[in-house]
C-alpha cells in the first residue's frame, strides 16, 4: 500500500462501534479521496459535513444555516460570520453612544434632552436589544471554536469532547489562521480542505502507519 491509499483509509474509518455506507472515489483536487454519499443531494459527504434542506446541499463542517445572511456558515466562511458578528457589536455600542442619552431623554424628560419621532425610538430599541443579545451569541460562538466544535456537533456530542480537538490555540487558528494580522480581517485565512479531518481515535494509528510505510 502507498502512502495516498494509507491516508484515505485512515481518515475515512469508522469508529470500532459504527458502521458507513459504502464508499465512492471523488475527485479532490488532483487526489482521488472515498467518502459516502448523501443519501439527499447523492454528493461525497466527508466527516462533519451535513446536509442543508434550506440551500440542498451538503456543506463543509457545517455549523447552521443562517436566515440573516441568508446562507449556511460552514468551513470557507464560519471566520467572516464571528466577524459579522464582531463588527456589529461595535457598530451597535458606537450607536449605543448617540441612541442611550436620546432614549432615556424619552422616558424621564428633562429640558435640552434630545427627542426621537417614533420610528427612531424604534430603531433604537431594536438595535440596543441586539446589543444585548449579540455578545452573549459572540462568546456561544467563540467557546465553540475553542473547544472544535460546530453548532450541530455541539447537539451530536453533548458532554464529550469533540474528536477533533486538539489545543485551544490550534484550534482557533483552524478558523482565524496563524497570523495575528489577518485575524480581524475578512479574508480567508482557512488551510483545511474539508475534506481530511481525521478522529483523534485514528490520528495515531495514521501516524504509527504512515511512520511504518516510510521505513
Amino acid at each position: 500500500a502507498n502512502m495516498q491509499t494509507v491516508n484515505i483509509q485512515l481518515i475515512h474509518q469508522a469508529s470500532p462501534t459504527s458502521s458507513e455506507p459504502d464508499l465512492e472515489e471523488r475527485p479532490v483536487g488532483n487526489q482521488y479521496q472515498q467518502f459516502p454519499d448523501c443519501k439527499k443531494c447523492f454528493q461525497a459527504k466527508p466527516r462533519r459535513a451535513h446536509h442543508c434542506s434550506v440551500c440542498g446541499e451538503c456543506i463543509l463542517k457545517m455549523d447552521h444555516h443562517c436566515p440573516w445572511v441568508g446562507n449556511c456558515v460552514g468551513l470557507r466562511n464560519y471566520k467572516y460570520f464571528l466577524l459579522f458578528l464582531f463588527y456589529s457589536i461595535i457598530t451597535i455600542g458606537i450607536y449605543s453612544i448617540v441612541a442611550v442619552p436620546a432614549v432615556y431623554g424619552m422616558i424621564y424628560p428633562y429640558k435640552g434632552h434630545l427627542s426621537l419621532n417614533p420610528a427612531q425610538a424604534l430603531t433604537a430599541i431594536v438595535t440596543l436589544s441586539f446589543g444585548f443579545t449579540l455578545p452573549f451569541f459572540l462568546a456561544f460562538h467563540m467557546i465553540l471554536v475553542l473547544i472544535a466544535k460546530t453548532t450541530i456537533e455541539l447537539a451530536e456530542h453533548s458532554g464529550r469532547k469533540s474528536p477533533y480537538y486538539m489545543s485551544p490555540r490550534e484550534n482557533f487558528e483552524a478558523v482565524f489562521g496563524k497570523s495575528r494580522v489577518l485575524w480581524l480581517l475578512p479574508c480567508d485565512t482557512v488551510s483545511e480542505s474539508g475534506y481530511d479531518y481525521v478522529p483523534n481515535w485514528g490520528r495515531d494509528s495514521l501516524s504509527r502507519i504512515t511512520d511504518e510505510v516510510r521505513l
